[in-house]
C-alpha cells in the first residue's frame, strides 16, 4: 500500500503519525492523539471551517502579537 505523505490534510497526517509510531509509543499515547483528533474534527464541525496547517499558523500569530 502506497503512503501519500504529500497529501497536507491535517487529519490525513495525523492517522499517518499515528500508523508510523504504532509500535514505538505506548497504546495510552495512541488514545490520547485519536482523542485530540476527534476534538478537532468537532470543532471544525461546530465552526464550519476547514482545519488545515495553516489556520493552525494565523492562530500562532494571532497569540503571539
Amino acid at each position: 500500500m502506497k503512503v501519500d505523505r504529500d497529501n497536507l490534510d491535517v487529519f490525513h497526517q495525523i492517522d499517518l503519525y499515528i500508523d508510523e509510531r504504532r509500535s514505538e509509543v505506548k497504546p495510552v499515547t495512541i488514545n490520547v492523539i485519536n482523542m485530540m483528533k476527534i476534538h478537532l474534527q468537532n470543532f471544525e464541525k461546530y465552526r464550519g471551517l476547514p482545519i488545515t496547517f495553516e489556520s493552525f499558523l494565523i492562530l500562532s500569530s494571532i497569540k503571539s502579537s
